[in-house]
């Protein structure tokens, strides 16, 4: 299942990866069911969340023992989603073709819950694998990453099934084959009618790679400051009417509205080149007790002037704050790497449509492009297209960075939005409303890419209706869960004979 993400990327295995698990947690006892599935739940957070251990160590100031606990209580968190699943496939078996839709239904509800709970943290929901190409993608714009998940687990299911009950192999296969022959021919279809839009903007997008270690070395940063500006002046100079910097591209903890020098800098670029420059940087309020600092973004606009700004309001638990500090405190050092962070407020309005040039736009920092919630609302606002800013130097060329594009991407096709994304380090690029990848940078190179987008305001069924299938699933996973963890299964004939 590790391996169906990115960087291995062989999404092949998602249909199929979680067939053993269900056909061991069908046959066994409910205690060792719940064994089975936390060490699946291990196993694959191990493999596909291993880069947070080298973002401590390495980045973080911490040890490696201690990094490897503080990973290890988060793997373990993830991984009891699991062991409630196979529980759950424990209880209702794999013997009726309705079981293969609870399942399906039940995991999906888990990982939505997951996704919102504690803040939320829906890094890798199996729909995301499951999406890899463009034609299974389509489904997202009809039930986001949900409607994906499920798909994935009921083939699964089917195909457990029919491995362990030969008089309905059959069944199964029809049932898998079925499924994924309509996901297929619903996106065929919706790709046949893509049609661009005839309204285009063209945008650069500054990758300055610079090492974290160096981000906030005081004797690089006027060199690094000028080497953002010399790839915006190359953006445009082939046409770029904005250009987007990375997460915390000026990381003076003043930020650029408070530096003077820096701040002529990039707006004398911005004039000279009649371009709009959006600046990844701290915003610093008064506070009664000292000062408060954001994660933003700053959009200069053509004539120079700060012309909006974007502060990240939903903050990186351990990385831009510490919760629980009373019970957590001996994580402190990976949270003083950054410091704490304030929070942007959750209703900030959509950034460009100042001078008629540039147009509304969506913006979110990191780890915020991966909560589609977001994304959804900007659109519902009005944004043309979607844009998101990064610093994944901290990952370095583990699977991180990689597994971050992947989900951005997918807000894409929600929205039907062209998504553009500037890295500090990599992966930068462009998303086209379908899914399809148009430019991507590789990992630790400098670059100044650019691309023209269509601006679009059409909407798509998973805009206008949200999260329904998510809190159905939701709403039957806690049934479910709750049965099973009663000993009082709510579908006790449907189960296999153990």
């Amino acid at each position: 299942m590790a391996a169906a993400f990115p960087k291995a990327n062989a999404h092949l295995l998602v249909w199929v990866a979680l067939a053993p698990l269900l056909v061991a947690a069908s046959r066994t006892d409910p205690w060792t069911a719940l064994r089975y599935g936390f060490a699946f739940g291990m196993a694959f957070r191990i493999g596909s969340l291993y880069w947070v251990v080298y973002a401590m160590t390495e980045h973080g100031g911490l040890s490696f023992p201690i990094a490897v606990v503080g990973a290890g209580l988060l793997i373990a968190y993830l991984a009891a989603y699991w062991g409630l699943f196979a529980l759950v496939v424990q209880q209702i078996g794999l013997r009726h073709p309705a079981s293969w839709v609870l399942l399906a239904g039940c995991w999906t509800g888990l990982e939505f819950f997951q996704g919102w709970f504690l803040t939320g943290f829906p890094w890798t929901p199996i729909g995301y694998a499951a999406g890899s190409t463009s034609v299974l993608a389509q489904m997202a714009s009809v039930t986001g990453v949900a409607g994906l998940s499920f798909l994935a687990v009921l083939v699964n299911a089917a195909v457990a099934a029919g491995a362990l009950h030969r008089r309905i192999a059959m069944t199964s296969a029809a049932v898998a084959a079925g499924a994924l022959v309509a996901a297929i021919g619903f996106g065929a279809w919706t790709l046949a009618q893509a049609s661009p839009s005839t309204t285009r903007l063209v945008v650069g997008l500054v990758q300055g790679n610079v090492e974290q270690g160096l981000k906030w070395d005081i004797g690089v940063r006027r060199e690094l400051l000028e080497r953002h500006v010399g790839l915006t002046r190359q953006a445009a100079a082939k046409g770029a009417q904005v250009v987007f910097w990375p997460e915390s591209s000026w990381p003076d903890p003043y930020g650029i509205e408070r530096d003077g020098v820096a701040y002529e800098l990039i707006a004398d670029a911005a004039r000279e080149t009649r371009t709009n420059v959006v600046v990844g940087t701290a915003r610093v309020t008064v506070a009664e007790d000292g000062y408060e600092v954001a994660n933003a973004a700053v959009l200069l606009g053509a004539q120079g002037a700060v012309d909006g700004a974007y502060e990240k309001s939903h903050l990186v638990p351990f990385g831009e704050y510490l919760p629980f500090r009373s019970v957590l405190g001996w994580l402190g050092p990976l949270v003083q790497a950054v410091g704490e962070l304030r929070p942007g407020a959750s209703d900030q309005s959509l950034l460009g449509g100042v001078d008629g040039v540039l147009p509304t736009f969506g913006m979110s920092i990191c780890y915020e492009v991966i909560f589609p919630s977001m994304a959804r609302a900007q659109t519902a606002q009005g944004a043309q297209f979607l844009a998101t800013i990064t610093n994944d130097a901290w990952y370095g060329t583990t699977s991180g960075p990689y597994q971050h594009f992947a989900m951005a991407r997918m807000r894409a096709v929600e929205n039907r939005r062209w998504l553009v994304r500037a890295a500090n380090t990599g992966i930068s690029g462009a998303v086209d409303p379908w899914g399809r990848v148009v430019v991507a940078t590789g990992l630790k190179e400098t670059a100044a890419p650019v691309v023209e987008i269509g601006l679009r305001q059409d909407t798509t069924l998973y805009q206008r209706l949200g999260d329904v299938l998510g809190m159905a699933c939701q709403l039957l996973a806690g049934l479910l869960v709750f049965g099973a963890l009663c000993g009082r299964p709510l579908l006790t004939s449907l189960a296999d004979p153990v």
